[in-house]
């Protein structure tokens, strides 16, 4: 009896060395995650901000247009990163390449490039 406790107790206790979460690894990481839409609520937007239709659809670059400024703003705001990730030799990306509202963020240069950028 004493050898199957000590059993159950060297497993609890190699769980919690290697599972940083504990026993709901997966929720402790949504939970560190941070997505647009996560800054938005934040914000005070609602969800119908963004989603213009019922049910949800992608939303649309004019959408993000709306609140964010003109592209050209947008490339004035990323002036201090190199190269600007919004002035593209490939014109005005979609907002949706790189930025998603319920998933990290994708860096759609590094498709070609290693410029290593962190979408948020």
């Amino acid at each position: 009896m004493k050898k199957g406790l000590g059993v159950i107790l060297l497993l609890i206790a190699v769980m919690a060395a290697f599972c940083p979460g504990g026993w709901n690894r997966e929720r402790s990481w949504a939970a560190e995650q941070e997505f647009l839409a996560d800054r938005h609520k934040a914000k005070e937007i609602p969800c119908e901000g963004c989603h213009k239709e019922t049910p949800p659809k992608a939303v649309e670059m004019k959408t993000c247009l709306g609140c964010h400024g003109e592209y050209k703003a947008l490339a004035a705001k990323t002036q201090h990163v190199e190269p600007n990730p919004h002035a593209s030799h490939e014109g005005e990306l979609a907002c949706g390449a790189c930025h998603h509202g319920h998933k990290p963020g994708e860096d759609y240069c590094a498709k070609c490039h290693s410029f290593g950028f962190k979408v948020r």
